[in-house]
């Protein structure tokens, strides 16, 4: 009876919303490999990168336990998008090439597939790597964002770090030129495609002019969006490159001329390249333009106000050409040791200009463990930034400057949750791992009996296993079919425990082993292994982990609208 109450009230508005033209539009902005402490809100000793980024966050919700589903990219990018669990898609890690069938599952609904069926405009930007058939002789990108909910694509089959290196728009392989992309023709594609020695590229394509194209397509896309279909609220999707190697960013982004990203005299550019300590924190400032552009347009616009933005990354932070760890407690067998404080160089010459704990720190201030791919802290921890000025202009949708420490959080609830605050409905079977928590954002309050957690576990997938998992390496009995999860819950007192849990590849199998353990309250930076003093807790969340495994889905349902929501879309103040 509850739920369907839930879902009559939920019609109800989303049918008046339709009416009244009043559902929020949406913007995900999704970076690569950029972790939770190189943004200043999270970490104020790197605040001269993220001035836009830092604005949003004051005028807005952030959560310091925000977890990407996996410490790599392709997992978090199928969970973000669907609301599963990755190994609930074609493959238990994630799908990675661009010559196999979509990580997305066909019964599986995206959440542009939802949006889309309720009435938004939706559009994708930027990196896909979730599989799909993106065939650059024939011109086609089958099985693409395209075919998944999207109503207009640019799309990066594989990003900026692999092949093929040419966009696909709506399915089609495009070049810039003109002033727009075109789509190719067989010929032509004979003509302007270079088979180098990296892989086919598109002739005029740069790594460096990726950002500024990507941007110029989605302010285009608002442009003619307002001009044709002003009377739907828009869905962007917009996957950024910011943040992934190969560490390219523009001398100049421009996105009034972008393949020129060498000319700062030119009007529109934007000094991007050596403005601050390396290259892979220069991308990282890259992103935070890119947001600016989006806000300015918006404001431009008259939607600013009207706009939820969302801003995260798909795993943390990844590596720079020049770093050292101020306290070397552990031993990875990719990067050797690591451990306490990471500081980042200029990537050339003297080690002199430095930059602190890209992978974030902890509420006592010390740094996270570990970076992308560790099952560690660092390797999922992300921000996660809302905000949502409301109708009039004050905030009145999300409180400002608000940091929420007490809730975990990952990128698969953002499915159910934005469709909560867009008046949409989402049947039971589609995004079963997402939880809604769009009663936290509209009026967050700390964790007690009263208020309980969003969530009572989380899992965050690993491609690099755990420490303890090294030791059995060197005895010479690694199994390499394993890899590690993060498995987080609440004691009776809400602190929060994670283990480290270990896996066999194969999503049927479910043997899995407990290898760490930590009081995360305590020791956010992971520094003390407690599994030994703890053996039936340990035993415990294993056994937890295993049921959960198990369950056809985890999430909780999903709520009526927030009251303080509903109030303004029905015209209050």
């Amino acid at each position: 009876m509850k739920r369907l109450t839930l879902f009559i009230i939920a019609l109800i508005i989303s049918t008046a919303l339709h009416a009244q033209n009043q559902r929020p539009n949406v913007l995900i902005f999704m970076v690569d490999d950029i972790g939770q402490g190189d943004i200043g809100a999270y970490n104020p000793t790197n605040k001269t990168l993220s001035p836009n980024i830092d604005k949003l966050s004051q005028g807005g919700v952030s959560f310091h336990h925000a977890h990407s589903p996996a410490s790599v990219c392709a997992p978090s990018r199928y969970a973000l998008l669907t609301g599963n669990h990755v190994y609930r898609g074609k493959l238990p890690k994630g799908t990675w090439g661009h010559e196999e069938a979509n990580q997305i599952l066909p019964d599986q609904e995206t959440l542009a597939d939802q949006l889309g069926k309720n009435g938004y405009h939706t559009a994708f930007f930027g990196k896909v790597h979730l599989g799909g058939y993106a065939n650059v002789e024939e011109g086609t990108y089958k099985d693409g964002p395209f075919d998944h909910g999207f109503d207009h694509s640019l799309a990066l089959a594989n990003g900026i770090q692999a092949p093929p290196y040419a966009f696909f728009k709506n399915g089609k392989i495009a070049r810039f030129s003109d002033g727009g992309f075109k789509q190719l023709t067989k010929a032509q594609i004979s003509k302007h495609l270079v088979d180098a020695k990296k892989g086919k590229r598109m002739d005029n394509y740069t790594t460096e002019s990726v950002g500024p194209l990507l941007m110029r397509n989605a302010l285009s896309f608002l442009d003619n969006h307002y001009a044709t279909q002003a009377d739907k609220p828009f869905y962007i999707h917009y996957m950024s490159q910011a943040g992934h190697t190969p560490h390219k960013p523009p001398v100049a982004f421009n996105v009034n001329d972008p393949l020129d990203t060498e000319n700062l005299t030119k009007k529109g550019a934007i000094s991007v390249k050596g403005q601050t300590v390396n290259q892979r924190t220069d991308m990282v400032y890259e992103s935070d333009v890119a947001i600016g552009l989006f806000v300015e347009k918006l404001r431009e616009l008259g939607q600013l106000e009207n706009t939820i933005i969302i801003y995260t990354s798909d795993n943390g932070a990844g590596k720079p050409k020049q770093y050292t760890w101020s306290n070397k407690l552990y031993k990875d067998n990719k990067d050797g040791v690591y451990g306490g404080d990471r500081i980042e160089f200029q990537d050339k010459g003297e080690k002199k200009a430095s930059y602190v704990n890209a992978q974030g720190i902890g509420l006592d201030g010390k740094a996270l463990r570990g970076k992308k791919g560790y099952v560690y802290e660092g390797g999922h921890r992300v921000p996660f930034i809302w905000h949502w000025a409301g109708n009039n202009g004050a905030n009145a949708m999300f409180p400002a400057n608000t940091r929420i420490t007490d809730q975990m959080i990952s990128l698969s609830d953002v499915y159910r949750t934005v469709s909560t605050l867009a008046g949409i409905r989402i049947p039971d079977n589609q995004a079963v791992d997402s939880y809604d928590f769009s009663h936290v954002l509209v009026d967050p309050k700390p964790i007690s009996t009263k208020n309980p957690p969003i969530r009572e576990y989380m899992a965050i997938q690993a491609n690099r296993r755990a420490e303890s998992q090294q030791a059995v390496k060197k005895k010479g009995h690694s199994d390499k079919s394993r890899y590690a999860w993060s498995f987080y819950d609440y004691d009776a007192d809400y602190k929060l425990w994670t283990a480290i849990i270990s896996k066999k590849m194969d999503k049927e199998v479910l043997e899995v082993e407990g290898d760490e353990l930590y009081l995360l309250s305590d020791d956010e930076d992971e520094s003390e292994d407690i599994k030994d003093a703890h053996p039936k807790l340990m035993n415990s969340l294993v056994d937890s982990f295993t049921k959960f495994l198990k369950r056809p889905m985890t999430h909780k349902g999903q709520l009526s609208t927030p009251p303080a929501v509903s109030k303004w879309m029905k015209g209050g103040d």
